[in-house]
């Protein structure tokens, strides 16, 4: 590949999104050194900005990250680093350090570039396929995605390793070398070092099939996903609740293809086999006086009267004791609170003079407009709130009495009148 022809890809992938800024996540290696020259010689040094992420797996790490920032201040560029630390050494454990440094670092309106090559994309095609992945896993790496509202861009995701590397020898670029690259005890080292080059040998073009393969199977998943997010739809009781009964209607292969692309699309994880097969057996397959759980890296799947509930990690710190309240959100760790004014409704709140939210506690007792005296535990139950959400429900009270349990009842006597309008609305929405 010419050196125009490198350029042009790389130009068509950036166009394609409105980043403000874009970040350049730089290693050092060849392949990030290739991309960083050809942001800075194509794109206005404003809307860049170059971030290295320091994993300390290597005891010339710190060489690494002076290396990295004396190639961006040579190029008059800005420079950050985030140190991590991975839970252990292996390349998952540093890969979701430095996805959470990613997230962390990334602002409104940042683009993050990561210099992925066809190479790259051929050996996470193999390594999936003898892993035994699926359809999505076998797409390989995605030219681009999102990592929360912010883009992920691969531009050198087309380019061959070979043709990087006669671009940096083309511009004289120096870079780094990870000696743990040349150790064949990783599983993708080995491919790239003893797989790739023998089918290399056989068919020399087999790193663009790859790349084809990789378009053609992306291309199915985005129709798949498509069919499923429709009915998905149609499954929702609220964004992170799902229809039970309508799921246990389905078949097997159809309901866990419809759950995993649930969980993905609101949390951004895959499940594999073994967590689908377990939430077949303990979801579908067990008695109703069963409450079983399903733990995920970003939260819990739990089941409740037959239904599926997405929730957020479990609160391990108590609510603060009092919180006043007034129109807005306000953020606690279980959930959010609004509070907004209406000018219609009778299940409205008359006033937030002097309006707390307090920690639930065992016992306690109001009185719902139009209704005798009940307990707490009653009206939860009465609601179909899930067990786990009880301990950490706002309690509103005004005075030491009772006045509302948002998203429950407004409590005698606390209810808005008609010639009392405007009155406040009480939402609670769990996490």
């Amino acid at each position: 590949m010419s050196r125009l022809p490198l350029i042009a890809d790389f130009l068509e992938s950036i166009n394609q999104y409105p980043a403000k800024r874009w970040v350049i996540a730089l290693s050092g290696g060849l392949d990030s050194i290739v991309m960083l020259h050809l942001a800075a010689s194509n794109l206005p040094s404003s809307m860049l900005h170059v971030l290295h992420i320091n994993h300390h797996l290597q005891s010339s790490a710190d060489e690494w990250s002076t290396f990295c920032k004396s190639q961006s201040e040579d190029l008059s560029l800005p420079f950050s680093q985030i140190d991590v630390f991975p839970e252990n050494n292996g390349e998952a454990a540093a890969r979701d350090a430095r996805y959470l440094a990613f997230k962390d670092f990334l602002q409104d309106g940042d683009g993050l570039l990561l210099a992925h090559h066809a190479d790259d994309q051929a050996e996470t095609i193999l390594f999936r396929l003898l892993r035994g992945s699926g359809l999505r896993g076998l797409a390989g790496i995605p030219t681009s995605r999102k990592l929360g509202a912010n883009d992920i861009v691969r531009p050198l995701l087309s380019v061959s390793r070979a043709d990087i590397e006669s671009y940096a020898h083309m511009h004289q670029l120096d870079w780094v070398e990870d000696p743990t690259n040349q150790q064949d005890t990783y599983d993708r080292n080995f491919l790239r070092l003893n797989v790739l080059p023998v089918l290399k040998q056989r068919w020399p073009n087999v790193v663009e099939r790859f790349s084809s393969t990789s378009r053609l199977l992306y291309q199915d998943r985005e129709l798949l996903d498509k069919y499923l997010d429709e009915e998905i739809a149609g499954l929702m009781l609220s964004e992170r609740v799902l229809n039970g009964l309508m799921l246990a209607s389905l078949t097997v292969g159809k309901r866990k293809a419809l759950i995993r692309r649930w969980i993905y699309t609101q949390q951004g994880e895959p499940l594999n086999e073994v967590q689908l097969l377990q939430l077949e057996q303990n979801f579908f397959q067990s008695g109703l006086d069963k409450n079983p759980e399903l733990i995920l890296k970003t939260g819990v799947l739990r089941r409740y009267r037959k239904d599926l509930y997405l929730c957020a990690n479990l609160v391990s710190e108590k609510e603060p004791n009092v919180q006043s309240l007034s129109e807005g959100q306000h953020k606690r760790k279980a959930g959010i609170l609004t509070v907004e004014s209406e000018i219609s409704g009778s299940s409205c709140l008359k006033t937030l003079d002097k309006l707390i939210c307090v920690q639930r506690k065992d016992g306690m007792h109001c009185k719902p407009v139009g209704r005798g005296t009940k307990s707490l535990k009653k009206l939860f139950q009465e609601a179909s709130i899930p067990p786990w959400q009880r301990e950490n429900w706002p309690v509103c009270m005004i005075e030491n009495e009772i006045v509302a349990i948002p998203g429950i009842c407004v409590c005698e006597g606390w209810s808005v009148s008609p010639s009392e309008l405007p009155g406040f609305s009480l939402r609670w929405e769990p996490f």
